[in-house]
């Protein structure tokens, strides 16, 4: 079927939006690592790159547009970083490019963030003890979310985008 498409008008967008589509359907990836892909798609949205014609992009197209990323954390331009290298790769699966900036160390000027990584610091063996004692016995508004943070690892935000069929 995608051999008979013009796959010249394919853009840096529909690749992202289809290798995304893929992993989820093919349940590569959970409905909370889908929901954080779009959250990214929505920062990728406001380069110049995302709507051009694959084919058309240049690397000194993507380090332009990837400059302006400094105001987000560290995390997140490299989630960025990462769903574009996805749609580079879509790219070349589908045979619409023959080579990917991503796949050569060095290209890419990743850019630093102007704000300072955060220092996450666990909690002591002792306190984590505390903490689960406190919330076992107190009804407090958000004590689930922090029980099944503690006992899992999940983020928050993992927590959160939870259905039914995840548990």
């Amino acid at each position: 079927k995608d051999s008979i498409l013009d796959k010249s008008n394919y853009t840096l967008k529909f690749l992202i939006e289809k290798a995304i589509k893929d992993e989820y359907e093919n349940n590569l990836i959970s409905s909370s690592s889908y929901s954080r892909k779009i959250q990214t798609l929505k920062i990728i949205e406001k380069l110049d790159i995302y709507n051009m014609k694959i084919q058309k992009i240049t690397l000194q197209d993507i380090n332009n547009d990837i400059s302006i990323l400094k105001e987000y954390a560290n995390s997140t331009i490299g989630k960025v970083i990462q769903t574009l290298r996805l749609g580079f790769k879509e790219g070349l699966r589908l045979e619409v490019i023959n080579y990917s900036p991503f796949e050569q160390k060095g290209l890419i000027l990743t850019p630093r963030s102007n704000k300072q990584d955060k220092k996450i610091e666990a909690l002591t063996t002792k306190d984590e003890a505390k903490l689960i004692s406190f919330l076992k016995t107190s009804d407090t508004k958000y004590k689930d979310i922090f029980l099944i943070a503690d006992y899992t690892g999940m983020r928050i935000g993992e927590i959160l985008a939870l259905n039914i069929n995840d548990i």
